[in-house]
């Protein structure tokens, strides 16, 4: 809807219509389709949830900006300032060490992956219900977070508040690599 209404500053939001009916018409095929075999079954529910939580997460590049062109770093930064009494990126420069990074990145990294580890968890120890369940909820969340960066657009502190840094954040052996990788993304 929001490709929809804001079509005349999207680029190629023609293209995003297209690319959102086909997910929604191949959605309703799968979930519809009377001949379910185990193919499908997984594609319904593990690899469609993932391939268009990253497909629609993709197109936001081309919509947040057009949709909200002013980012809002300074109001998160003010924010976490009246909550914290400061800022924490540069609060945490104190405990700040490269297997510490490297450990908080990796951690930061799982974020990509326990949703589809949780999801096939539960279909491998056949807790139906509860995999429509935790499956509904990560879509929700998925889903609430991209219209929260459509409304509050930020780089985030790592760009925004470069300037106040006194340290580099570095790490030892992965940060450099996972961060390069997600900023290629």
């Amino acid at each position: 809807m929001v490709t929809i209404a804001f079509s005349g500053r999207i680029p190629l939001a023609g293209n995003l219509i297209v690319l959102y009916a086909s997910l929604i018409v191949f959605q309703v095929f799968i979930v519809y389709s009377h001949r379910i075999n185990s193919f499908l079954r997984l594609t319904r529910d593990i690899l469609f949830p993932v391939i268009s939580i990253i497909i629609i997460f993709d197109s936001l590049g081309l919509i947040v900006h057009a949709v909200n062109p002013q980012d809002l770093d300074y109001l998160l930064i003010r924010l976490d300032y009246r909550l914290f009494g400061g800022y924490p990126t540069i609060s945490l420069e104190q405990v700040m060490h490269p297997l510490l990074t490297d450990l908080l990145q990796l951690s930061y990294t799982t974020y990509y992956f326990l949703p589809v580890a949780l999801g096939v968890s539960l279909k491998l120890r056949g807790k139906e219900e509860e995999f429509n369940h935790a499956l509904f909820l990560i879509l929700l969340c998925f889903y609430l977070s991209y219209i929260g960066y459509i409304l509050v657009p930020a780089l985030g502190p790592r760009y925004a508040m470069e300037h106040l840094q006194i340290q580099q954040l570095k790490g030892l052996f992965l940060s450099g690599y996972i961060q390069e990788t997600l900023n290629f993304l």
